[in-house]
């Protein structure tokens, strides 16, 4: 008899570790699953709203075909031009530039050069839009945050310039903190905003409209509905524009 109750007591752990692997192998199934038919989703999401990346001439010729689209027609639109997000120019400009970026893309960086003169000459002509893309990791999701927290202190653009044109000294809360300051932030009300992480639903929310828009890297422009991505001249910029303008005369 005592032979027979160590044989139970033995024998149930072993069977509680069989139903315990079981369970698990149930959900890690689930989430596998739940994973696989995301990234399913997701890519039917691109294939349905993404627009082919192409170079400037392309995006020229795609503004023939859509220059009577509108935010409030193109779904793409819709999803590229959402507001809340900082944005530079002329809000009822027929031009509109949505820029998904990363505060540390060196890409981005190159890109900043060429954008921010252009944006800068024909304020009255264009909307330029900024959303987030931190590509990049952990650290370009902080950039990302301080960067709308600037904004609560009217200082988006200043901290947006900032970053970029030091890109090499933002590893760090310390160097960033720093240029903050330098830009004239109160650090006090900046160190609450980020406390209250109050921006990273948005800051998602961008990086999923990214995804579905087909953006595979920084930075990604979509331009009036059209994608564009990579470092674009000012020249090609002023080419957009000067096409923009002669489609809009016409019509």
């Amino acid at each position: 008899m005592p032979e027979n109750n160590f044989s139970k007591v033995k024998n149930a752990p072993t069977g509680r570790i069989f139903i315990f692997l079981l369970i698990l192998a149930a959900v890690l199934l689930l989430a596998a699953a739940g994973i696989y038919y995301g990234f399913r989703q997701a890519g039917q999401m691109r294939e349905v709203i993404g627009r082919p990346a192409g170079n400037a001439a392309a995006v020229i010729d795609s503004l023939a075909t859509g220059a009577t689209s509108t935010a409030m027609t193109d779904p793409i639109r819709q999803l590229a031009e959402k507001s809340g997000r900082p944005e530079f120019g002329n809000p009822a400009a027929g031009l509109v530039i949505v820029e998904f970026a990363d505060f540390q893309c060196p890409v981005c960086q190159e890109e900043f050069y060429q954008i921010r003169e252009f944006v800068n000459r024909h304020q009255k002509e264009v909307r330029y839009i900024y959303r987030h893309y931190p590509v990049k990791g952990n650290n370009s999701i902080y950039l990302a945050k301080v960067s709308m927290c600037a904004g609560e202190q009217d200082k988006f653009w200043t901290l947006h310039d900032k970053l970029f044109l030091n890109q090499d000294k933002i590893e760090s809360e310390s160097a960033v903190s720093e240029l903050a300051r330098q830009s004239g932030l109160d650090l006090g009300k900046l160190e609450k905003c980020l406390q209250a992480d109050q921006y990273r639903t948005l800051i998602f929310e961008d990086m999923n409209d990214a995804v579905n828009l087909g953006a595979q890297g920084t930075p990604t422009f979509i331009i009036n509905g059209s994608k564009l991505e990579g470092a674009v001249s000012l020249e090609n910029w002023e080419s957009i524009l000067k096409k923009h303008q002669e489609l809009k005369s016409k019509n």
